[in-house]
């Protein structure tokens, strides 16, 4: 995964996230936003009002195999 940080609003009515897949306990969570443009998931990892991360994806398992990965790293910082 690429690392960008930039400030992001959490959610916007352009880019709503669907769900919050998972939170860790200092504020770093997993939100999945739907495109209508392939490819369709994008997996953002937010702390603090930031937008730390994101990927895309085109399928929904590995949506949730970058949601696992990205879950393993915050745990282990």
């Amino acid at each position: 995964m690429r690392l960008n940080v930039v400030t992001m609003t959490e959610p916007t009515s352009a880019e709503p996230v669907m769900t919050w897949l998972w939170e860790m306990p200092d504020g770093t969570r997993a939100g999945v936003v739907e495109h209508t443009a392939s490819p369709q998931w994008e997996l953002r990892i937010v702390k603090s009002g930031r937008l730390l991360d994101c990927e895309r994806c085109a399928s929904f398992s590995d949506l949730i195999a970058a949601a696992m990965a990205a879950h393993y790293k915050a745990d282990r910082n």
